[in-house]
């Protein structure tokens, strides 16, 4: 359910949901279960230059405030949270921002230095969407 809801839904917030229930599958001691979270969660990285989601109307403005302090490298204005949900943008190209795997990285590890543990199981999703990437362009 939620890896369709990752691939299918017109909803950001609804996407957010998703990406939260599915992180916590993937931290799941149980193996399968955990593998298939992670699956998902690689697999929609991986394909995020083919799906778009616009951002929910409403906080545009504020989404647009806060990406001009990305881009000024104000970013230690942004709270942990916002920090990491701009991870979450890069990665999958979502709120209407492209996709950019460097960004979202660097995003993962600040929030991650800030206190958002979930960032370091995107970290390790930007690192196998590369290696993915890599075998890709090797063959």
């Amino acid at each position: 359910m939620c890896g369709e809801t990752l691939t299918r839904t017109k909803d950001i917030h609804e996407f957010y949901r998703a990406v939260a229930k599915l992180e916590n599958l993937a931290t799941s001691p149980q193996g399968d279960i955990r593998g298939c979270a992670e699956q998902i969660l690689v697999s929609r990285a991986q394909n995020a230059d083919c799906m778009f989601l616009h951002p929910d109307p409403e906080q545009a403005g504020t989404l647009e405030g806060q990406k001009k302090l990305i881009e000024t490298g104000r970013i230690k204005e942004l709270s942990a949270e916002d920090v990491y949900r701009w991870g979450l943008r890069f990665l999958y190209g979502v709120d209407g921002i492209g996709v950019n795997r460097k960004v979202a990285r660097e995003l993962f590890n600040l929030s991650e230095q800030r206190g958002i543990k979930s960032a370091s199981a995107h970290q390790k999703f930007c690192s196998k969407v590369h290696e993915l990437q890599q075998q890709a362009n090797y063959y």
